[in-house]
């Protein structure tokens, strides 16, 4: 879970231009990397527990809750 949760904390909201990531072209890397990550069992095979739907709904879902977390400025109003 921690390289999920570390995976997800990486993807930016904006790319350098300033387009919103979920309108970025680059938005299908940040979900297969996701989707790609895997654990290695004791005889070891390869898992991918998360597929790329469930990784596309928790990128999204990052997204917007980080865009809506309060700013430095809403906290010292």
């Amino acid at each position: 879970m921690s390289d999920i949760d570390q995976q997800l904390a990486s993807i930016p909201l904006y790319e350098a231009d300033g387009t919103p990531i979920e309108d970025s072209m680059h938005l299908d890397m940040y979900i297969d990397g996701v989707a790609n990550i895997n654990f290695t069992d004791e005889i070891n095979r390869k898992h991918y527990p998360v597929n790329k739907t469930l990784a596309t709904i928790l990128v999204f879902d990052e997204i917007e809750t980080r865009k809506n977390e309060p700013t430095k400025e809403d906290m010292h109003g």
